[in-house]
């Protein structure tokens, strides 16, 4: 691919027709019709390479600070980090591959994945919030995406962040909405953040108490599984959701063989096969319907330890030096 010479070569194609405008934060729709801002006009730059180190460490960290007053058990600084580091090794892989990525075009997508979940209060909806939501003065019937791709916008605005670059991190985050009619991702770097955001981790028990705390520590649109052996198949249903949402830099990392021997255990386990995997599983499905904690979780030690690994530093915000992403089961 060629590096793209304007924004117009990397946003969606109805980026300033009105449905386009509609997705974006209110106040950047009417500063784009105000302004008279073209993308075909808007040459993709980045930020220097010092600043945008400061900005996308001040991003994650506000990212982090927005939903301590909800304290989701899953939408949390610790996904943020994975997430900002999930994008950031796809990118990485992508130059490996011989595919330049512009500096504007990787710097929206990182921001976009710092902030893509900022101020999310612990439930698919606001109004179902239960802890109250951020930014209490927009609409409460507002979708979490819009509501964060404001707030991320505001702190954007106020940083001197290009216009081009805040329309395409405000549309990278509108990508990541699930299970909406019309919504998802539509572009190749909306496939990227997409991927990062639903690509599971390595382990696979922490992988389980990760879905644990969407479906029963958080409030999710649908009600969750009354069963056992219904929360597996639906464990199951999404891993095929993200096999088909897989990159091709996602592959390459060895991502598709983390969720394949995820799938293929669930899959034994539901068999009759692995008694003391079930078991376990059984175990920490009954502490999360009963709302207690995971036995799955690790030693007081070993999170620290785990914690310090995902922690991003201003230094290596870009690219680490080592990617705490394992490749294979």
């Amino acid at each position: 691919m060629v590096a793209a010479s304007t924004w117009h070569d990397i946003l969606r194609p109805n980026t300033l027709e009105p449905d386009g405008l509609a997705v974006l934060p209110p106040r950047l729709a009417a500063e784009i019709q105000a302004t008279g801002w073209r993308p075909e006009s808007d040459p993709v730059r980045g930020i220097e390479h010092h600043r945008f180190n400061f900005l996308a460490t001040d991003l994650l960290q506000a990212a982090g600070k927005s939903v301590e007053p909800f304290d989701p058990p899953y939408h949390n600084r610790d996904h943020f980090s994975a997430v900002y580091e999930g994008v950031r090794d796809q990118l990485r892989q992508r130059t490996r591959g011989a595919h330049p990525v512009p500096a504007g075009v990787r710097h929206a997508l990182l921001l976009a994945a710092a902030g893509h979940d900022l101020g999310h209060p612990g439930s698919t909806f606001r109004r179902e919030a239960p802890r109250g939501v951020a930014a209490p003065e927009l609409e409460i019937h507002i979708s979490n995406e819009m509501a964060s791709s404001i707030l991320v916008d505001r702190w954007a605005s106020r940083r001197g962040v290009p216009l081009g670059m805040r329309v395409a991190s405000a549309q990278l985050i509108d990508s990541t909405t699930f299970g909406v009619p019309g919504k998802g991702p539509t572009t190749e770097w909306e496939r990227i953040l997409v991927c990062a955001d639903i690509a599971p981790q390595q382990d696979f028990y922490q992988w389980l108490d990760s879905g644990l705390n969407v479906i029963y520590g958080e409030v999710p649109a649908e009600s969750p599984p009354a069963d056992f052996n219904g929360w597996v198949d639906s464990e199951i249903g999404f891993l095929n959701y993200v096999e088909a949402n897989l990159t091709p830099e996602a592959r390459e990392l060895g991502w598709d063989l983390r969720v394949d021997g995820h799938r293929q255990r669930l899959a034994q386990i539901q068999a009759g096969e692995h008694p003391t995997d079930r078991k376990r599983m059984m175990m920490g499905w009954e502490h999360a319907r009963a709302g207690g904690p995971s036995p799955h979780h690790q030693s007081p030690k070993a999170e620290a330890l785990a914690a310090r690994s995902r922690h991003v530093t201003l230094a290596d915000t870009l690219w680490p030096r080592q990617s705490n992403r394992g490749v294979g089961k």
